[in-house]
Formats: structure tokens, sequence, C-alpha cells
């Protein structure tokens, strides 16, 4: 970066014999209606720019990532609930306790994503 002043401001009122506007920076007493950026401040601050938005799509695609991610965890979640209650509220008489069983360690292996090879 150069020693150049950030900033540059114009006053269009205050011109020197050659109609060349004369220039301060800010701060100065001069009446400021015009204010200029150094170029090579402008690249910095367009890379920086482009740091952010890089930064900020990366964010996005996590966000969007991790919605697909508990979307599919809440139907795991929901069907898992779903069956526990038939499970509660089976009233097709007496049943060996093994059935319910059984469906507890289907229930449980598809919480944790495992297939049927997962669990023989």
């Amino acid at each position: 970066m150069s020693e150049a002043p950030e900033r540059i401001c114009i006053d269009p009122t205050s011109e020197d014999e050659n109609g060349v506007f004369l220039a301060a920076r800010p701060g100065h007493s001069v009446n400021i209606d015009v204010e200029y950026v150094r170029a090579d401040r402008i690249e910095e601050l367009e890379a920086e720019r482009d740091d952010y938005a890089f930064k900020l799509a990366e964010a996005n695609n996590t966000y969007s990532e991790m919605h697909v991610v508990m979307s599919e965890a809440n139907d795991k979640l929901a069907k898992a609930v779903w069956r526990l209650e038939q499970m509660r509220d089976d009233r097709t008489g007496y049943r060996h306790p093994s059935h319910y069983i059984r469906g507890a360690a289907v229930t449980l292996a598809e919480l944790k994503g495992e297939t049927d090879a997962d669990r023989t």
C-alpha cells in the first residue's frame, strides 16, 4: 500500500489559477463536496468484498446441508415416535415380548441410520 492518503476530498468551489480543483485530506477546513478513494484502496476493498462473498456462499451451503440433515433426522424421529406409539397402543391381544423387543430394535436401528445388513 502506498503512503498516499486513503481518501482525498475535493472542494469544487476552490480552484487554482489553472482551473484545477484543490484537494485536502478529510478533516481539514475545506468545503468537502466530493470525496475520492485511492485506486489501490478500492482494489483492497474489492478483494475484501470478494472474500466476504466467498465466505457467505460457504456459510449458505453449510446452512442448506445442515437443514437437509435436520429434516431427515426429524423424519426419522417422527417415524420412531409413530412406531413406538403403535406398539404402546397395540390392542390385538397378548404378544410375546420378543415382538416389542424387535420393534424397539428396528426403531433404534433406523434412528442410528443402520441398515438390515448392519443389524445381522
